[in-house]
């Protein structure tokens, strides 16, 4: 079914909710740039200005803390609002911090059955595909915590027919409560998110690898040595401070690609001697490249095969068969290969028989990711505050002029204030201003 494109006169004269000055179209108008455009608050504004300045159309432009406030409000809506009972409810659950004593505790739901009537076969998840079930800022977060938010999301929900997580410990701990402290659906089965596990099988393969080690500390120096030259336009990626393991991929593929760079001429036209001192070493590790590149590989066709077909023994055994296929040019090559198979097959054999099941926490992880870049653009600091209620915002359905509507007439300010005093309390950004402001921040 189309969407009926809406012309700026609908949106300039369509109606206001309940005690607020502005239409529900241009509300609409700012959450769609909000969630699906990613733009930042202010951003929101200026764009909206001159979209109707361009239109020659005079309207009255909310300030952008109004719209951060309208969004703060539709996120807390969305976290109150009644979820159908189902038995096929899926959990996928993990925490987020950045910076700040807080963390805070998420828990999305997927509907398996909706999942599985696409057409195309495709299970690959979108924001829209999941609905938030909890969402809980907390200084402490402990396993009885988790537990406790699990009972109360199954309240809402039915029991889940699976929860998938990273199995980071205050989660797994919090899991195993669950399952012993409470009732339980009759096919219950926990689902460790496949691409953390193989992160757990890069870390198991290359933590005492003194090669791999040896690699990283030459990667750096390559970047501190092009950082500020003409080649630094081929400098290394970043490391990741933490979960490291989830990015092998990146460190392997930048180093094959200047290999082969190299080989075919594209570097010739910067100094030789610049390109032997910053990017010689690589050639001692060609094989090890070759060999890591083939495990990522490997890694990269179990979880696109997750990502797509979701975790099941028709895809396992599928999945088997590829793997074969790909090269295994070292016996380290095939040691990881059959390790990799083996991880996946632990999780394949929790299911009941014939069951398709979610096998990746990818989509959570992929509305952290937005909620940080938009979170960083608004402070400049990644802390667990009143923001974290944009993330329903992010995740599920489009906002309509119906639930904007709802939303702000049925959630005031005062209960988002209520939420953020109890759930949040003092923030860094206002204990900064309380000890060290004495005037405008600078900083």
């Amino acid at each position: 079914m189309k969407t009926k494109k809406k012309s700026q006169n609908e949106i300039v004269n369509s109606i206001k909710p309940h005690g607020h000055q502005y239409q529900v179209g241009l509300i609409q108008l700012a959450m769609h740039l909000r969630s699906i455009g990613g733009f930042a608050y202010r951003a929101i504004t200026k764009g909206i200005e001159i979209f109707f300045s361009f239109l020659k159309i005079s309207i009255s432009i909310p300030h952008f803390t109004t719209i951060r406030l309208w969004s703060l409000r539709l996120g807390l809506f969305r976290l109150s609002k009644t979820i159908e009972k189902a038995d096929d409810w899926i959990y996928l659950i993990d925490a987020t911090i950045k910076c700040g004593p807080r963390k805070c505790l998420v828990i999305i739901g997927i509907r398996l059955s909706s999942i599985l009537k696409r057409k195309n076969d495709n299970l690959t998840l979108t924001h829209e595909d999941a609905v938030v079930l909890d969402l809980y800022p907390c200084k402490k977060l402990t396993g009885e915590v988790v537990s406790e938010r699990l009972q109360k999301a199954s309240e809402c929900t039915g029991l889940p027919l699976s929860i998938v997580s990273d199995r980071g410990g205050e989660i797994k701990k919090g899991e195993r409560l669950y399952r012993e402290n409470g009732k339980l659906h009759e096919k219950y089965f926990y689902i460790f998110d496949v691409p953390h596990k193989l992160a757990r099988l890069f870390e198991a393969t290359f933590s005492n690898c003194d090669r791999w080690n040896e690699f990283l500390k030459k990667v750096t120096y390559t970047k501190l040595q092009v950082a500020q030259t003409d080649m630094s336009c081929i400098a290394p990626p970043v490391q990741r401070s933490i979960s490291r393991y989830m990015n092998v991929d990146i460190q392997v593929g930048w180093a094959l690609a200047v290999i082969r760079a190299k080989k075919q001429g594209k570097l010739d036209h910067f100094p030789k001697a610049k390109v032997d001192q910053c990017f010689g070493w690589l050639d001692e590790f060609e094989l090890l490249i070759i060999e890591w590149d083939q495990m990522v590989n490997i890694a990269e066709s179990i979880k696109k095969a997750v990502r797509e077909k979701g975790v099941s023994m028709k895809m396992y055994e599928e999945l088997e068969e590829e793997i074969r296929k790909i090269p295994q040019d070292s016996r380290n090559v095939s040691i990881f290969a059959n390790k990799a198979i083996s991880a996946l097959r632990e999780e394949v054999e929790k299911l009941p028989t014939g069951v398709t099941v979610i096998g990746t926490t990818e989509v959570l992880e992929s509305a952290f990711g937005k909620y940080k870049e938009l979170s960083h653009q608004y402070r400049g600091n990644l802390e667990v505050s009143s923001n974290t209620l944009s993330l329903p915002l992010f995740i599920g359905e489009k906002p309509t002029e119906y639930t904007v509507k709802e939303g702000l007439e049925s959630t005031l300010c005062r209960n988002f204030f209520k939420w953020c005093k109890e759930l949040v309390g003092e923030t860094m950004a206002s204990g900064r201003r309380k000890i060290l402001a004495q005037g405008k921040m600078l900083w």
